[in-house]
């Protein structure tokens, strides 16, 4: 949609838009890893957030990773924006519980959500939702190695010792679970990878790793 075509829209089509753009809004109200909003346990965390989090942790990686700048910066912003958009109408289902039912579920929901949010959003957030899913190309798996370093710089946090737990990761091998697809995700990214050998080296929970 072009500037004149906006200004040429009537007031309730305009309020369409609004909806559409307040319907996108929602995703800040998504809780990750399953947990409640308000916790005396634990801090817990929503979708935006993350999202935000990963969008600071790019700015800091990209450089250390990327001297040579081959990575495209602004579809780094559009994947780290739309890879989980799906969350929006599933919420945030912790790795270790999705099954292929899940997995069916997020593509109905996919499809329900590019019906709702603005039609001339719709291409940029499916071209970048598919490519992050997929992870073919250098930015979506440097994407998906922001991903798993985020939830775990989140966890060196006094505030949110007890996530894992309350998210699911109860016994020693959920938790093998956990840091194996981190360190797997950060395989090519050396300082990212550092990040994760850290956040386990101590507990001692991910043995593999080192």
């Amino acid at each position: 949609m072009t500037k004149e075509e906006f200004l040429s829209l009537s007031d309730e089509q305009v309020l369409d838009e609004v909806e559409a753009l307040l319907y996108l809004f929602s995703h800040q109200e998504v809780i990750r890893h399953g947990l409640d909003r308000q916790s005396e346990v634990y801090k817990s965390q929503s979708v935006s957030e993350h999202i935000y989090n990963m969008l600071t942790l790019c700015q800091y990686f990209l450089p250390l990773e990327d001297s040579e700048n081959k990575l495209n910066k602004a579809k780094l912003t559009e994947l780290i924006l739309w890879h989980d958009i799906e969350e929006i109408e599933t919420g945030d289902i912790p790795k270790q519980h999705k099954t292929a039912k899940h997995e069916k579920e997020a593509l109905v929901a996919f499809d329900k959500i590019l019906k709702k949010v603005p039609s001339s959003m719709r291409g940029s957030i499916e071209n970048a939702y598919k490519e992050y899913e997929v992870r073919e190309t250098p930015e979506s798996r440097f994407v998906k190695a922001l991903d798993a370093t985020e939830a775990n710089i989140e966890d060196f946090k006094e505030s949110s010792k007890n996530r894992l737990s309350r998210g699911g990761f109860v016994g020693q091998e959920d938790l093998e679970l956990f840091c194996t697809l981190a360190s797997k995700a950060t395989k090519d990214f050396p300082c990212m990878n550092r990040i994760i050998k850290l956040r386990y080296k101590d507990g001692g929970n991910c043995p593999n790793l080192f």
